[in-house]
């Protein structure tokens, strides 16, 4: 679950609005992807939902990162048991 996020760019592409942050978060060519991506975060209940596909390329970072993982998203994502509702 999306509890948080690192600007509000990034939190208007979940919502679906078109800003002057989100477009600056995001190339409107993309906005699709990344709101398919932001669901699939906000969906997962757990870290391992988020290693399908193989193309995540999710993997734990090291060093002063550890317990961290990257993500293809400006989202600061954690991980909770149920999901935002959408309004």
């Amino acid at each position: 679950m999306i509890v948080s996020f690192k600007n509000k760019g990034s939190e208007d592409v979940f919502d679906g609005i078109n800003s002057k942050e989100s477009t600056k978060s995001c190339p409107p060519d993309i906005v699709a992807i990344a709101r398919r991506k932001l669901d699939q975060i906000n969906s997962a209940i757990s870290i391992n939902d988020l290693k399908i596909p193989p193309g995540n390329r999710l993997e734990p970072l090291k060093g002063d990162r550890k317990g961290q993982y990257p993500h293809f998203s400006q989202a600061i994502a954690t991980l909770l048991p149920k999901p935002k509702s959408r309004l």
